[in-house]
């Protein structure tokens, strides 16, 4: 599923979505989306996990649980998900203390950290951050790349070690694109292409450009190269 149909999907169908009818085929487009499985049978990844309220006798249901990785609570369009995290807190400790506590009403999906000897962090993702793939939490990680990581690698959103992986996955990605380009167009080319890339990623941090829009525009780049090898070559001159 691309994510501008995940979006348009549930900017529809959010508009009648309850909460028991509808989250389950949520779940299942975000898996397709991300390319993860869909839960089953296994009680370690299921849809409505039965557990014990901390504190009380009382018994619910976890919509969506996955041992060591997260417990998803979800609410109508609308709601307060702090109700929701709240709810996904009181069943935290009777499901193993998963590092991720989700929480969604269809139209926002909110990732909750609980890595324990850490300050919880908070990463709101609108279906609109998803279809345009925006940087997301402050720490100018695309909302795709933070989805990602929650259903398949939670720890990568340890925020100990979060900023470090980062930097240092986005410094090799950047020195590969550099290599590859020099080999292609020669160094100079290459070198000045790159100089106006970070550039461009500069102005962004600082303001000057809009959010986002480097990663729009090599996104388009890439899903169309034959609107954009003219200007690509213009970009590479010196």
């Amino acid at each position: 599923m691309h994510p501008q149909e995940f979006a348009d999907t549930w900017s529809r169908r959010a508009l009648k979505a309850t909460e028991r009818d509808s989250y389950v085929q949520h779940w299942l487009d975000l898996c397709q989306l991300l390319h993860h499985e869909a839960p089953g049978a296994d009680p370690d990844y299921k849809f409505e996990r039965r557990v014990t309220k901390v504190g009380t006798k009382d018994k619910g249901f976890a919509d969506v649980f996955k041992k060591a990785h997260f417990i998803t609570e979800y609410k109508r369009p609308g709601s307060d998900l702090g109700a929701a995290l709240q709810q996904a807190t009181l069943y935290s400790r009777d499901l193993g203390n998963p590092p991720l506590l989700l929480t969604s009403d269809f139209q926002r999906i909110e990732i909750n950290t609980a890595f324990t000897g850490t300050s919880p962090k908070s990463y709101l993702i609108t279906l609109d951050d998803i279809a345009e793939n925006r940087v997301v939490g402050g720490n100018d990680v695309p909302a795709l790349q933070i989805l990602h990581s929650a259903l398949h690698q939670p720890y990568d959103l340890d925020p100990r070690l979060f900023r470090e992986r980062i930097t240092t996955d986005a410094t090799r990605q950047v020195g590969l694109v550099a290599r590859r380009l020099g080999e292609r167009e020669g160094r100079t080319r290459a070198a000045h292409m790159m100089m106006r890339v970070v550039f461009a990623l500069f102005a962004e941090d600082t303001g000057m450009l809009e959010r986002g829009i480097v990663t729009r525009l090599l996104e388009r780049a890439r899903l169309h190269p034959e609107k954009t090898s003219s200007t690509s070559r213009t970009c590479s001159e010196p």
